[in-house]
């Protein structure tokens, strides 16, 4: 794929960035629900 570039740095990469992913889904979500309940 990207060859092997430090698969471990890659790796952490990866991770932070799922993780940065996750947590603005779930803040979305947590936002579309309080919003339905105000209305």
């Amino acid at each position: 794929m990207l060859g092997f570039i430090r698969g471990e740095e890659l790796e952490l990469h990866t991770l932070s960035t799922h993780m940065v992913y996750v947590q603005t889904l779930c803040a979305q979500q947590s936002n579309a629900k309080q919003a339905v309940i105000l209305r």
